[in-house]
Formats: structure tokens, C-alpha cells, sequence
């Protein structure tokens, strides 16, 4: 795992240290998040009852014939208690399920299935077993892979804020070398839209534009870079300029982008992780 150090925003890599008990995966502590692409979706049955990040490499598995693959990322919040996320979740998608069978909270929340189909249905218990805390259907394309995003109020029913699947079809085609291919979604419960910069040494430039909570961006394809100095992800509220004092932003943060990487970032509760920090960072591919 690499963890930013951070206040609100500033960031620095200490270095990387491997989690126990995940499987091809590896987390990440960024900093960062979100044109709203939503892939798909559905309501969810919900029940009663400054800046920056951590996340997780996918392995690249050519999907099963006649499934269509998808990974599933626990980013889902918890307002109940004054907590920040949920605890351990219990995915299936058509009965089978994602490679483990109970995925933590974020940074260790991610699952992994090749069972999908036309139509796919997930279902998303609590951590008791019993609560069905979602339960939606998507139509998946064979041969595809995607990425499901478990957003949301666990404590909330309320239309809008109550746990969400949100789904977006992943895209590696045609990255250009130099290049990382980026994108973000808004899972801080009851964000307000936000836009995102993107600051470098050629200044700064407004990446996406009005991102709601549970929205989720297309991808964008940003230069590499070789230094956590040389770039910055800038969040601020919509039509808001970037403040001087970057702490003044809703988060921001240094970060390294690699070429050949696919990222995913989504924008979280302040304590959702530690520290402040906001963002989580979760590697769609790595090279």
C-alpha cells in the first residue's frame, strides 16, 4: 500500500507494504476527485437500520466466453453513529460470488467475478447476513469488463443517498504511450456537485464539470508523470475558482500517474480512510 501523508491535501509516498489475505491486488493511498458517463443503473433497497486516497490493482483476467467480468469496490458509508463507512458487505452477482465471499470497507474492499450476464443481478447483504442492503439488475455485454462502485447511506432509504451500485464499462483501448487513463466518482454522502482540476506545469485546466454524488466521469487520458510534485488534483465546488491556499479547496493532492495505468478514483467522507484523507485510488489495470 502506498499512503499519502497528509493534513488535508499535501501528499507524499513513504513507500509500499503489502496487505496479507488480498489476492493480486495491491492498495494505493492517493489524493484526489470527478461529466457525469453513468454506465447504468437501478435503485437499490436501502434499509434501516482534505483530500486524499487508497485503492486497489485489478488482475487482468480475460473475461470467461459468454460472461462478462466485473469487480466490485465497497465505498459504501455509514451516517449512522456519527461513522464514516460500512462494515464488512456479502456480495453475489446470478447466485455466485466475487471471489471472496464478505469484502471489507475500503482500502481492502474489492471482489472480483466472472459470472456476469444479459441480465446480471447483484445483490449486496449487510453484515449481519440478513439485511439486503441492494439488490440490482444491469445489462452486462459478454466479453466486456467493468467496474461497480457500492455507494451510498447504509443507514439512510431515502431516495438519492441510500446504498447504490453505480457500473461503468472499463476501457483500455488505445492509450496512448506516455499516457495514464484516469476517472473519478463522487461517493461522498451528501456531496454537493463538485468540479475537479487538474494542475501541472502548464497550469491548471478543468477536467471534469458539476459531478453529482453517485456520478460517475468517462475516463480522461493525462500525461504521465515521474514525481508526486509534478501533478495535482484540485476539487472544488461547482463554478468555484481554485483557492490560493489549497486547504481552502474541498481536497486536493499530489500524485504520481504512471504510464499505462488505468485509474479510479472516488471522492469520500473525510475519515472515511485516515488522516483526512478523501480520496480513494483504485488501479483499474497496471502495467
Amino acid at each position: 500500500m502506498k499512503l499519502f501523508t497528509s493534513s488535508k491535501g499535501n501528499a507524499a509516498f513513504p513507500g509500499i507494504v503489502a496487505f496479507p489475505g488480498i489476492v493480486a491486488n495491491a492498495v494505493r493511498v492517493l489524493t484526489l476527485v470527478a461529466s457525469v458517463a453513468l454506465l447504468t443503473v437501478g435503485g437499490c433497497g436501502g434499509g434501516s437500520g482534505s483530500g486524499n486516497s487508497g485503492g486497489t490493482v485489478d488482475p487482468i483476467v480475460p473475461p470467461v466466453p459468454g460472461k462478462a467480468d466485473v469487480a466490485l469496490y465497497h465505498v459504501l458509508g455509514d451516517s449512522k453513529g456519527n461513522k464514516t463507512k460500512y462494515g464488512t458487505v456479502y456480495p453475489s452477482l446470478n447466485g455466485e460470488g466475487f471471489g471472496f465471499s464478505d469484502i471489507p470497507p475500503m482500502p481492502y474492499g474489492y471482489g472480483y467475478s466472472s459470472s456476469g450476464t444479459v441480465p446480471s443481478r447483484i445483490v449486496i447483504k449487510g453484515d449481519d447476513l440478513t439485511r439486503i442492503l441492494c439488490d440490482q439488475t444491469f445489462d452486462l455485454a459478454v466479453g466486456k469488463t467493468y467496474s461497480l462502485f457500492l455507494l451510498g447511506d447504509a443507514s439512510s432509504d431515502a431516495p438519492g443517498v441510500r446504498p447504490t451500485i453505480v457500473a461503468g464499462l472499463r476501457n483500455f483501448d488505445n492509450l496512448a504511450a506516455g499516457k495514464t487513463r484516469i476517472r473519478f466518482v463522487n461517493a461522498r454522502i451528501k456531496s454537493s456537485a463538485i468540479d475537479i482540476w487538474f494542475r501541472s506545469s502548464s497550469g491548471d485546466r478543468k477536467l471534469f464539470s458539476n459531478i453529482p454524488f453517485g456520478g460517475l466521469t468517462d475516463y480522461a487520458d493525462l500525461p504521465a508523470s515521474t514525481s508526486e510534485n509534478d501533478v495535482k488534483f484540485i476539487l472544488t465546488p461547482v463554478g468555484a475558482s481554485i483557492q490560493e491556499n489549497l486547504d481552502d479547496n474541498l481536497a486536493w493532492g499530489n500524485v504520481i500517474l504512471k504510464a499505462g495505468e488505468n485509474i479510479a478514483y472516488a471522492y469520500t467522507s473525510d475519515t472515511y480512510y485516515l488522516n483526512g484523507y478523501r480520496i480513494l485510488a483504485y488501479e483499474e489495470r497496471a502495467k
